[in-house]
Order: C-alpha cells, then structure tokens, then sequence
C-alpha cells in the first residue's frame, strides 16, 4: 500500500508553478478572489481558491465557492439540447415554431426561415437588446412575445450579435420537446448523473453564505457590487456552480460526453456544439488580445479558435460583479475554469493563456503584461467625451419633461421631478438625471451602464419622445395625458 501511495505523490502534478502563475494574475489585475480547476480527462491537475470571497471578508474562497456563471450557462442548454438530438426530439436545423408556437421575429424572412441553430450561434440579426431580458419584470413566456416586437438590426444570418433571449427560446424549446421543464431536464440527465452536487440552476433557496461576493472597479477604486442573483430558472444564464462541480464538468466534455465510461450524449452529437457555424470579427482591441490565434467563430455555446495551432474552445460568463472563464483544449486533452470576484477584468483571459502554456509545455509570455499594455492603448486611443457645457440649460421647464414614456417591446419609462432636478425609473432601475446641454439628460445608474438620452420635442416645441442610447438605442414614445 505504501510504494502505491508514494508512486502516487510523485506523479501528481506540483502545484507550486499553479499557485505561482494565479497569484501573478491576482496582483497584476486587482482581483480579491478566484478559484482555479485545471484537468485532464480523468486527472485533476489543480484545484484551489485564492483570496477571499469578498474584499475584506475573512472567508476564504474554496473550491466549493458559489459563483453565478452566467454565460458558461449556455453550453448546459447546448448539451442538453444534443442529448434530444441523439433522442430524436429535436434537430439542429428545426424550424424554431416547430418546439416554440409563440415564438416570432419582426422579420418576415427570418422568421419563416428562423432555426434552431440559429439561436443558437448568435445569427438571428437581433441585436443584444439586453434590457429586454436583463432584469426584466416578465415571464419567459411574455418576454418571448415581446422580443418579435423589436425590429432586426442586421440582415438574418449576416452577422454575429450576441443575444440572450434567443437562449430562452432554444430552453424553450427543449423544454416543450423533452415534456419536462428546462430546469428539471438539466438536473435528471446531466446535474445527477455527472455529481454535480452543487450545481444549481437558478439563486432561490442557496444562502448567501455559500456565494462570492462581487465587485467592479469604480472611480475610487474596487467597489462592492449589490447581490443580484438570477432567481429564476433561465437557460440563458442562471446556472451557479463551483469550481470543484465546473472541473467535473470539463471533464465530461474531454471525455466525449461519457461518464464513468456511460455515454450520457453522443460524442459526434457533442462535437457538433464545438463546430463553428459563424465567423467572429478580430478587430481592434480584440485583435491585439489575440496574438496566437489566426481565426474565431462560434459554435452553440462556445467561442472557437486556434491557439499556437491548436483547436480552442472556450466562453465567458459575466453577471453584476462575478467574471468566469471555460476553456477546452479538446486535442490536448486539457480544461480550465477559473471564476474570480470582478466583473469588468481581462484577468480571466490572461491566466487561462498562461495555465494552458504551462500544461502543454510551450514558450512563455507574460500574458498579464500583454493585455494590461493592449487595454492601456486601446483606452489611450478613444476619444475622450467633451467636457460638460458651463451655463447651459434645459430649452423647457423640468416639469415639461416628466411623463410617462412606451415603446411596444420595452416596456414604460417614467420621469417625475424630483425637486430641482428629474428622475427616471425603468422596470427595476431608478435614478437622477443629470443635464448635458439642451435636451439632453445623462442617467446615474451604474446597473444599465449610465447611459444618455435625449428628449425629441414636435413642432409645437412639446416633448414627443424619448430615445434611450447607450445599451438601450431604443426610442420610447410619450404617453398622452
């Protein structure tokens, strides 16, 4: 028994080189916590929290750590939906209203032509539209609706645009075909069987004493972010998970999706989540991030690349304050999660580059150092915002302003005066609108990225509309009185 353990001991990988390069990130980007896995197909090569969960928090970040994942959500829906492939329920090329009735886009062509694929790689020509789905008081079912209220931004098919509510169709539609809620057929046929006990797929009921605490930085420095947690199931984004569940969860997917030598979804059918279906444009600061890659695209829940020649795998979950990180080196045999407790930080991309170079054994680069010169430039470049007009103000009394203001997908937008100044509330947001110049107004809430906006004022000099700029570039109409 003792030779056995002491071969064991000696073959184990050290973790000095691990600690060593997480820590340099660490210091390098300001990051109070993070939780590293680094696996082979059946071999953890490293697992282990740095930090604390929070700044200024005495408890530690572990392994066990609960981090909302947010994005990395998408490829749970993608597997899941190939398990219903490989069941006969669905296919790749279905039309979507063969699983989703209701379902509608603006579009006459894309929504006639509108498939399964599509929503599923981020080529349905709607754009982001996040504030139609972040936050958002509805049910899926209502914010389905309204997303085929909104016009498409680019032609169907043309173009790669990030879009959330097309998840929640795709879960939509696995749910209607597999006859169980998308929630329940997460845990029965991968949570379950794969052991990932600590995997959730929404917030409600997990303490808080189990989770991270996130942070972004602000103009005085690292900020606490407010707890906002999904509470809802949503096959977009809801997921939470840990380190030590997210490397068990790798390693299903370098195994080809089998699980103590059962397959749970075939290994061509899986593969087919990693095949690109659309380019990624590389371009400007995104170009200069990626040194080592010739090409990306994306598949069905994952980004696609080469890296140093070989084949890449690899998405990003961003939610209020928490930044994880997957990466799939599948001809290598390798996976990394790293989930750390800031949000707007390029560590994530960093130190998985230099723990991929370390496991396969290649030149080293100083990864941090690239990036924080790339981001530095690139900030150096823009054009700085004009300075505030001195003496200006508002061409109509405050009150002239103040209404209530629709668009047909959005939703209403109220503006009170609040005193000397206005205040806008949208939904679940709320806060105070600082003048620009005439009629235009910035608005002081960090959540939708403080964006500005203009009131539109018709020939008789009354205020007839809103326009929402910033993540919105959405124009809500004034509601008459």
């Amino acid at each position: 028994m003792l030779p056995a353990l002491l071969a064991l001991a000696l073959a184990a990988p050290d973790p000095a080189p691990f600690d060593a390069i997480v820590r340099d990130a660490q210091r390098a980007w300001g990051v109070p916590g993070v939780v590293v896995a680094v696996v082979k197909a059946d071999e953890v090569l490293y697992l282990q929290g740095h930090g604390s969960v929070g700044h200024g928090s005495p408890r530690p970040m572990t392994p066990q750590t609960l981090f909302p994942i947010s994005s990395c959500t998408k490829a749970f829906t993608s597997t899941l939906l190939a398990q219903l492939v490989d069941d006969g329920k669905v296919a790749w090329d279905d039309p979507v209203r063969k699983h989703v009735a209701e379902f509608k886009l603006s579009d006459p062509l894309a929504d006639r032509e509108v498939r399964l694929h599509d929503l599923l790689c981020h080529r349905t020509g709607l754009a982001a539209h996040q504030y139609l789905w972040y936050r958002a008081p509805w049910s899926r079912a209502e914010l389905i609706r309204r997303v085929g209220l909104v016009p498409l931004d680019k032609p169907f098919r043309s173009a790669f645009q990030y879009q959330n509510t097309m998840w929640v169709v795709a879960g939509q539609a696995a749910e209607n075909a597999g006859g169980k809620p998308w929630e329940t057929l997460l845990r029965d046929r991968l949570l379950t069987p794969l052991g990932l006990t600590r995997t959730s797929t929404h917030a409600d009921g997990i303490p808080e004493a189990k989770l991270a605490r996130g942070h972004r930085f602000g103009p005085d420095g690292l900020e606490n972010v407010p707890l906002y947690l999904i509470d809802k199931p949503d096959p977009a984004v809801s997921v939470l998970s840990c380190g030590s569940d997210l490397a068990r969860w790798l390693q299903f997917h370098l195994r080809g999706g089998t699980v103590d030598g059962h397959p749970l979804v075939k290994k061509a059918t899986l593969e087919a989540t990693r095949t690109p279906r659309i380019t990624l444009p590389l371009e400007g600061l995104e170009r200069e991030l990626q040194p080592e890659t010739v090409q990306m695209s994306y598949g069905l829940g994952w980004v696609l690349q080469d890296y140093r020649g070989r084949p890449l795998a690899s998405h990003a979950g961003v939610l209020d304050g928490f930044r994880v990180h997957l990466t799939l080196a599948p001809r290598d045999g390798v996976g990394i999660a790293i989930l750390a407790n800031v949000e707007r930080t390029r560590m994530h991309l960093a130190l998985s580059n230099a723990l991929l170079d370390h496991v396969l054994g290649v030149e080293k680069r100083d990864w941090n150092r690239t990036f924080l010169d790339a981001i530095a430039r690139a900030e150096k470049a823009v054009t700085p915002s004009p300075p505030p007009l001195v003496g200006t103000k508002p061409r109509l009394p405050l009150d002239a302003y103040a209404g209530q203001y629709e668009h047909p997908a959005y939703g209403t937008v109220t503006v009170k005066t609040a005193g000397a100044s206005l205040r806008l509330t949208y939904h679940r947001f709320t806060g105070p609108l600082e003048h620009v110049h005439l009629d235009t107004f910035r608005l002081r809430e960090p959540d939708l990225d403080n964006p500005t906006l203009g009131f539109h004022l018709d020939g008789a000099g009354k205020v007839e509309r809103l326009e929402m700029l910033g993540g919105f570039q959405v124009s809500f109409r004034r509601v008459a009185e």
